[in-house]
């Protein structure tokens, strides 16, 4: 036990600043190895401390709780250790090789969940086949393999899996301090589904796309689900089309000093630049109120451009006037904002893509027109 204590202590008081380049990468990829032999040697003894019921004798009662209150784990690492460990024991010829550096961790994990489907006498097969793909394949690689041969000697054992999974589907949005966050899981197929809808919105616009694939997949997320809205197929909520619903005073539209926040319905504050980017676009409900809320007068909606308007920006601008996004992306945006009484014309309205509507709302951008009566954005550093 202290001769691995000490081998650790050398490496933590080493300098990576004052390594040799080569001597650094050769060192990170030896630990890397260690590390992946070192888990698959610490699920072998969880799983004979298990098997030996040792926990039962520590107050313990089981070998999840025993390792959550011992190794620091929650209760959710615990369970995934314990469990992995207990499958891996029926796959010795895994195990080995991964003690011995010739199957990864994470492939020793891939072949640990399919233990939980396949009957017993398929485990020996299986067994052979992880040994097999050694240091050739990744855990992405193997998991392809492990599921063929899983289909081929147990058919049932996929189907079970997917039910599983299906039973497990779970979305939740939550509101962080800037943002929201995005937390759940599928089952392969609705995962499939939802890939092939977000594939063709997450494209590059242009070569000068700078997003990340990852900020594309999200926009492209908030445009499906912007195309549904506008739609107008999704069920009825309360009499009425569903929409987002923003709230904002006056004063905030105005950009006045000491102003509330303009309001969503789910999620709360909202800052008056976004709603009146949002503005530009949308229908708009006028309610005069007295006082804190009683309301004297609540006018009908208007949308601030047409359908007619619409098309014709369509037919002149052919998409976003700055990265040239498809017309289908774009909103309209008035180039004088109609809150600073800028008329909702042909004129004074270009066709913007969300991301350079942001643009342009944060001032890295505004719409000029050309000589030949075309409008592009003009950027500015």
């Amino acid at each position: 036990m202290g001769e691995l204590r000490s081998a650790v202590d050398a490496l933590a008081g080493l300098d990576p600043d004052e390594l040799d380049g080569g001597v650094l990468g050769e060192l990170i990829t030896e630990m890397m190895r260690e590390r992946d032999r070192l888990d698959a040697l610490c699920h072998r003894f969880v799983a004979a401390h298990d098997r030996r019921q040792v926990w039962k004798a520590e107050g313990a009662r089981s070998e999840k709780q025993w390792l959550g209150q011992h190794c620091r784990l929650s209760a959710g690492e615990a369970a995934g250790r314990a469990a992995t460990a207990r499958r891996l024991n029926a796959l010795p010829q895994t195990l080995e090789a991964a003690a011995q550096g010739v199957v990864s961790v994470g492939q020793a994990r891939v072949a640990a969940q399919a233990v939980r489907d396949l009957p017993a006498e398929a485990l020996g097969g299986l067994d052979e086949l992880v040994v097999r793909s050694g240091p050739d394949s990744d855990a992405s690689q193997l998991r392809d393999s492990v599921e063929d041969y899983a289909h081929r000697v147990a058919p049932d054992s996929l189907a079970e899996r997917e039910q599983r999974a299906f039973q497990r589907r779970r979305l939740t949005v939550r509101r962080g301090g800037d943002g929201a966050g995005l937390d759940g899981f599928l089952d392969v197929l609705g995962a499939e589904t939802v890939l092939s809808a977000l594939a063709p919105l997450a494209a590059p616009r242009s070569a000068e796309d700078d997003r990340t694939f990852e900020q594309r997949m999200a926009d492209a997320l908030v445009e499906l689900a912007r195309r549904s809205l506008d739609g107008g197929d999704l069920p009825d909520v309360g009499g009425a089309k569903p929409h987002v619903t923003v709230v904002v005073r006056l004063e905030t539209l105005l950009g006045q000093d000491d102003t509330a926040p303009a309001t969503l319905d789910r999620l709360g504050a909202l800052s008056g630049e976004a709603a009146r980017r949002l503005c530009c676009d949308a229908g708009i409900s006028r309610v005069v109120i007295a006082g804190g809320s009683q309301i004297l007068d609540a006018g009908r909606e208007t949308r601030v451009v047409s359908p007619a308007q619409r098309r014709a920006l369509a037919v002149r601008d052919r998409g976003c006037i700055g990265c040239h996004a498809p017309v289908a992306w774009c909103e309209a945006h008035h180039v004088i904002h109609w809150i600073d009484h800028g008329p909702t014309d042909l004129d004074n309205l270009v066709l913007l893509c969300p991301g350079c509507h942001r643009d342009v709302h944060h001032g890295r951008g505004q719409p000029a027109r050309q000589p030949d009566g075309h409008w592009t954005l003009a950027r500015r550093q």
